[in-house]
């Protein structure tokens, strides 16, 4: 979900460059829309759509099984720096030696959801908010 909003935020960006550059008595036409595929280039060579996290189960223990669209699967810990941001929740985890993070908002789980792993996550004491 993220990603999409990251593309999203690079099309207006665009557009509004543009609409600025129209604007200017020497402005140049298609900065904006130059600038915007650029970025938007950027951030789609940066996908690792193998590395996209398919699931996430929490052990008993603390643990984390992250399971990835490639069907690799590691074990992880959650790091300092998850939070509930508002309604969603951002997991930063230790995984193989590097971290990776992901954003939960209401559009990739149902509300209830959400809800109900943030309440685990506070009540397992691991570091929500840090």
């Amino acid at each position: 979900m993220a990603e999409s909003v990251a593309l999203g935020v690079v099309g207006t960006l665009g557009l509004v460059a543009e609409g600025v550059m129209a604007r200017q008595p020497q402005g140049v036409a298609g900065v904006g829309l130059l600038l915007a595929a650029l970025l938007a280039s950027w951030l789609c060579l940066r996908r690792r759509p193998g590395r996209r996290l398919a699931a996430a189960a929490l052990d008993p223990d603390g643990g984390w099984r992250l399971s990835y669209a490639d069907g690799r699967a590691a074990d992880a810990t959650l790091v300092p720096g998850s939070r509930v941001l508002g309604p969603s929740l951002v997991l930063k985890w230790q995984v193989d030696g590097r971290r990776d993070s992901v954003w939960l908002t209401q559009w990739d789980l149902p509300l209830p959801v959400l809800r109900a792993l943030t309440v685990r996550l506070e009540g397992a004491d691991l570091r929500v908010g840090a």
